[in-house]
């Protein structure tokens, strides 16, 4: 018998006939794993992003925050409130508004004149039972915004190791308002580019308040004995796949890139505030 809480997922097809029970409260309810949205964005769009993203013009934007992890250096644009390899405890305040601050730019550079943060917007409020989604508001200065999401790319030869997300208690969330549930943290991600095998998101039946996860010598996850002994689902997504899932409370990590062809995603967090009028979302 398989361990651990078995995995729901629900895959819709189409944004437009989605029934409004069919919500990102399903995920913040602990109703659902984790929610798919097939062809939330066109393909055209997101390769015309990468071929911009992976152009050498944009080699030295492009950052290593796992320099250093043997088969985890992953390559992003745009910071992201969570530990690496390289900052154990966050990004810094001054880095990552910095970052923030340049999301606009980065969106010109992306997409031209293509207004994808509010497009993301829309359709994550069309999931959200048409209550409204936007960027974070900095808690210090509500007129500007948390980097809405970041650009990912997990080159040939790379994976992301098996993990859980709770950040809330690095530094950098004291620029999120009280407001907001920190008893949930949703993971969300864009897929822009599929690879030639792997990269496909992994999510466990183990959950974040299990008191005996399985535990290699070096603090992450055996990942051999959830692959054996776990309920858990490989999801498979196509470009312009869109897909919310709890990360807070599941276990999940992304297999081994294989073959020539990076696995590129655009995405980032997103929870509710207190009392569900609205949501938001960050990198």
């Amino acid at each position: 018998m398989l361990k651990g809480t078995p995995i729901s997922i629900l895959d819709l097809s189409k944004l437009a006939i989605i029934d409004p029970k069919n919500s990102i409260n399903l995920l913040l309810n602990n109703e659902q794993t984790a929610l798919i949205i097939r062809g939330a964005f066109p393909q055209e769009l997101l390769a015309h992003a990468c071929g911009r993203l992976c152009s050498e013009s944009m080699n030295g934007l492009i950052g290593s925050p796992n320099a250093g992890m043997l088969g985890g250096e992953l390559r992003t644009l745009g910071e992201a409130a969570t530990p690496t390899f390289q900052a154990l405890n966050g990004p810094s305040k001054t880095d990552y508004l910095l970052s923030a601050q340049r999301a606009q730019e980065w969106q010109s550079m992306m997409f031209d004149d293509v207004d994808m943060i509010g497009h993301l917007s829309e359709v994550l409020s069309v999931l959200n039972q048409h209550k409204p989604v936007y960027p974070a508001p900095l808690k210090s200065n509500p007129q500007e915004t948390w980097l809405p999401f970041n650009y990912r790319i997990l080159p040939p030869g790379t994976q992301i190791y098996s993990h859980h997300d709770c950040h809330y208690r690095l530094p950098i969330y004291s620029e999120l308002h009280e407001r907001y549930d920190r008893g949930t943290l949703l993971s969300w991600f864009l897929t822009a580019q599929t690879p030639t095998k792997g990269g496909c998101l992994t999510i466990y039946g183990l959950r974040s308040d299990d008191p005996n996860p399985p535990m290699l010598p070096t603090r992450f996850v055996d990942t051999e004995v959830l692959e054996r002994e776990y309920h858990k689902v490989e999801l498979q997504l196509g470009v312009g796949d869109l897909v919310i899932f709890n990360s807070h409370q599941y276990v999940h990590r992304v297999t081994p890139v294989i073959g020539e062809q990076s696995r590129i995603t655009f995405g980032g967090f997103m929870t509710s505030d207190i009392d569900r009028s609205h949501a938001v979302f960050w990198s």
